[in-house]
């Protein structure tokens, strides 16, 4: 209800555009969304894990982009975001984890956000979704109960709190037959807007990953309730 009031809101014909393509595909993927300056120095104090001086570049971008970023972040929870629902952080992705395998972060629409600090080859770790599986809630339901019941019991060989693919080994082919797959090559300064409960994984690769990266906070059903009366804050002005 919520992204479907949305969409008929929202009057600019691009951003329109833009909301279909992520109620039907599940992210997208925005170029020049916003260029950081003095990236090298950016990419060292994330390397350095240097808390104290990224969060002053954190709370720099955040003033440059936080309006548009709650945007699209919203439309893909269906519910309006305020600051204080969003996790802000400059990332690294550099290691083999079990993010590497595809899997869902939870059952529920999960939006994150990546903009990225530099290119982004095959060499890279791009990130990998399968298109359009944040609406196939048959398979997401059913692997769900695979992976809930193998953390429970504790013999599960993939899953951390989240469904890995391989917990349904039988069907394994199938999710990778079925979705049209997207592979996050991106220029600097590309914004990647995602629903995570789609199937999805961080994508092989040898070379570092750079983003600034946002992930949200759920808050209670009323709060998701009477957000569908709160989405013209959002809307672009005429």
């Amino acid at each position: 209800m919520y992204q479907k009031r949305f969409i008929k809101l929202e009057k600019d014909p691009l951003k329109k555009k833009q909301l279909e393509k992520m109620y039907y595909d599940g992210l997208i993927k925005i170029e020049n969304f916003h260029n950081f300056e003095n990236t090298e120095l950016l990419k060292k104090l994330t390397d350095q894990k240097n808390k104290e001086e990224l969060n002053n570049f954190v709370e720099e971008t955040k003033k440059e982009v936080l309006d548009k970023m709650i945007y699209y972040l919203s439309f893909l929870r269906g519910e309006t975001f305020k600051v204080d629902s969003l996790y802000l952080a400059f990332q690294l992705d550099n290691e083999v984890n079990k993010n590497d395998r595809f899997h869902t972060d939870v059952f529920s629409h999960s939006p994150k956000a990546f903009i990225y600090l530099h290119d982004v080859d095959f060499e890279g770790r791009p990130f990998l979704y399968m298109i359009g599986s944040h609406k196939d809630y048959e398979a997401r339901n059913n692997l769900e109960k695979i992976t809930n019941r193998s953390i429970y019991n504790g013999y599960t060989k993939f899953g951390l709190k989240s469904s890995r693919i391989e917990e349904n080994i039988n069907y394994m082919k199938d999710y990778h037959d079925k979705y049209q797959m997207f592979t996050g090559l991106v220029k600097g300064g590309t914004a990647i807007f995602v629903d995570t409960c789609g199937f999805h994984a961080k994508g092989p690769g040898i070379k570092p990953r750079y983003t600034f990266a946002v992930g949200t906070k759920r808050k209670n059903l009323i709060n998701k309730f009477l957000s569908i009366f709160k989405i013209q804050r959002l809307i672009t002005p005429n």
